[in-house]
């Protein structure tokens, strides 16, 4: 289940605030205690960290009444752009109050999501409608969104103070009347004073209230206190007071949507940010290409609101409900669908393997990484969050249980557009999901395995032909046909120098030899043995060869044996050896015993062991078990072979199985 959160919404005459547990939310409709209620302009606005930071603490101090709350989101105004010195404010402020992870969401995406799950229901907000947003609460503004996967992105916005304009209108036309008996006490020093503004605001916004559903020739007086004096407001003077600014409403909507259209359908700059823009607006738009027009904030209420702009855009106008709580009713359904911005990992394949995630936006601030290298995690664990350009804060998650071996960008960091980190899964996952086999490579010659464990090596045909392909891709790098200068029938191996370069020594029935390095091609040594070879070994580690062969100054009926020692580096012969020579050629081999084969390999951390299984006749499959334990995880049968040897790759992505029968020799290879 995604972390409880806290939503609120700031900017608004009344903040509205509310605790979502998964898919349930506890709406706080009173600021706790001694928080402060702001009017618009926001506090940080000017700048004042400290004095939002006690609020959102005493906000945080309520909220963990309900739930352990260490996440914030906070819905803002449209105009809060990226760049945007206020954005770092309302995060940092956050940040002190004590919240581990802040996002902010805008306010007019927010009452679009509202929209969707309410009354827009009506009208059939589809997926990839272009909505408006006519946001009245103080500061008036209108933006321009569209609906994608359930999920508004704005495209454009534009703010006037028209609000705040017919504020100060009322609040004249209240004085005109009453101002004998208000004027005095607004000039009341210090907190009086305030107390008798904040009365009056309250007074004025409550008759608003009252004239909205009345008919146009309605009327509302009331006392502006206990004692005061009647004030008196007309439905018809509303109108005409709030109808300029609703007109440039009207005028804001056609603006942006032009504008749009203009900007990014052709080809036009990006707006600042991470990432390119998520939403466009199709060449040649027109008002009709817009789905509806949805009200919110407190001025919402006005009657000509719905009326002037219906008749101004001939579209669909959608009045919300409490229109004053849309924008956190929207923030609580952005934090109810959390887990849609839990961003998978492409399922990793067994022991090593990249975990990748898809950055929303294609660019994206990297919050922190919540696993350190080394620990281990259990499946569906946040790894890391990321941060978008507007202030979408995404849950980086993993599909299974692993342990995170390393990760690509630190704290802070823009990362896109994908993020990577590798891992590795626990070896008793591999009974459920047993590994694929990736490759068969057949041939009748013999197969090697360079020490790094990078390259398979194919030494065919007497050493004819010795081939090379890459792990764990199995691209064929090299293709080499030794120039040999005899005809004789010849043999050749390959082995491992100490320079760990793979070598082919091939002889011929004359006891010509020669020495080639695989990679280059290049015959680095030759030399010649005076009697034709019947057994040649070589000492991988001293990278010396021995040839045996009849003494030529023996006769009678049994002949001695001899060996004579030759430097495969120089191509010079160093002794020879008569009688029990076989004794003192310690470490000669007449195959490579160096390269990354054996009888049985453990994986490069340690923690899987791969064996054959071996039955009544011969190898015939090979197993995996842990090492600790040696409880089988995974097995492969095969084939009766004559020798079956095993290793991992160098990252320990893949499993090989070296299987030697009279026909063929192959390697099989599985990706874990």
């Amino acid at each position: 289940m995604p972390d409880p959160v806290l939503v609120v919404d700031l900017g608004s005459v009344s903040t509205g605030a509310a605790v979502v547990v998964g898919d349930q939310a506890t709406l706080l409709r009173e600021p706790p205690t001694g928080a402060q209620v702001w009017a618009t302009p926001l506090p940080v606005e000017a700048g004042d960290l400290a004095t939002l930071h006690a609020f959102l603490a005493a906000l945080r101090a309520e909220a963990l009444r309900v739930a352990p709350v260490e996440r914030l989101t906070l819905t803002v105004p449209a105009s809060y752009q990226v760049p945007d010195r206020r954005r770092d404010v309302l995060i940092s402020a956050g940040e002190a109050a004590g919240f581990a992870e802040v996002e902010l969401f805008g306010a007019a995406e927010a009452v679009t999501l509202d929209a969707i799950g309410g009354a827009a229901r009506d009208v059939g907000l589809e997926d990839g409608s272009l909505v408006l947003v006519c946001d009245l609460g103080q500061t008036w503004s209108t933006a321009l969104l569209r609906i994608t996967r359930g999920e508004a992105f704005q495209i454009m916005q534009e703010t006037s103070t028209a609000g705040r304009d017919l504020d100060h209108r009322l609040f004249n036309d209240l004085r005109a009347q009453v101002g004998e008996w208000l004027d005095p006490r607004l000039a009341a020093p210090g907190e009086a004073g305030r107390r008798y503004w904040h009365e009056a605001a309250d007074f004025l916004r409550q008759v608003k209230h009252a004239l909205s559903p009345l008919a146009e020739d309605g009327e509302v007086t009331s006392r502006i206190g206990p004692d005061g004096p009647v004030y008196g407001l007309t439905r018809e003077w509303l109108d005409r007071l709030a109808e300029p600014g609703l007109r440039w409403i009207a005028g804001s909507c056609r603006s942006l949507l032009a504008r749009a259209a203009a900007r990014w359908s052709g080809g036009g700059p990006a707006p600042a940010g991470y990432g390119a823009p998520v939403a466009t607006v199709a060449q040649g738009s027109t008002m009709a290409d817009v789905a509806a027009v949805i009200l919110a904030g407190g001025h919402a209420h006005l009657a000509a609101a719905e009326r002037v702009l219906r008749e101004e855009l001939l579209r669909p106008v959608i009045r919300l409900d409490d229109p004053e709580l849309a924008a956190v009713r929207g923030g609580v359904r952005f934090a109810m669908a959390a887990s849609a911005r839990r961003l998978p990992a492409d399922h990793p394949r067994w022991r090593v393997e990249p975990l990748s995630w898809d950055v929303p936006t294609g660019r994206a601030r990297l919050e922190r990484w919540l696993v350190a290298p080394g620990e281990a995690y259990q499946r569906q664990s946040v790894l890391a969050r990321v941060r978008t350009a507007d202030e979408r804060v995404y849950d980086v998650v993993v599909p299974e249980d692993g342990v995170l071996l390393g990760c690509r960008g630190r704290d802070g960091d823009v990362v896109g557009p994908t993020l990577i980190a590798s891992a590795k899964r626990p070896a008793s996952l591999l009974a459920g999901d047993p590994p694929d086999k990736r490759q068969e490579l057949t041939g009748s010659g013999e197969w090697l395995l360079t020490p790094d464990r990078r390259l398979l090596v194919e030494c065919a045909d007497g050493g004819e032909r010795v081939r090379m392909w890459t792990l764990p891709d199995g691209v064929m790098v090299r293709e080499f046909h030794p120039d040999f200068d005899s005809p004789q029938p010849r043999q050749g191996r390959v082995f491992i120098p100490p320079s760990g370069r793979p070598a082919l020594v091939a002889w011929d029935t004359s006891g010509a030899f020669s020495v080639w390095d695989v990679r280059s091609g290049r015959r680095t040594a030759t030399f010649r043995d005076a009697q034709s070879p019947f057994g040649v070994l070589v000492n991988e580690p001293e990278w010396r060869l021995s040839v045996a062969s009849d003494d030529a100054g023996t006769v009678g009926r049994y002949r001695r044996s001899v060996a004579n020692v030759w430097d495969l580096t120089t191509g010079r012969k160093l002794e020879k050896l008569t009688d029990d020579w076989q004794r003192r050629l310690t470490g000669y081999r007449e195959r490579s015993t160096a390269d990354g084969f054996g009888e049985h390999a453990f994986s490069p951390d340690g923690r899987l062991r791969a064996v054959p299984v071996v039955g009544q006749t011969g190898p015939t499959g090979i197993a995996l078990q842990e090492a600790t334990s040696e409880h089988e995880v995974f097995r492969a049968e095969h084939g009766p072979s004559v020798r079956v040897r095993v290793a991992f790759s160098a990252d320990g992505q893949l499993l090989l199985a070296n299987r030697e029968s009279p026909q063929r020799s192959q390697v099989d290879v599985w990706e874990l």
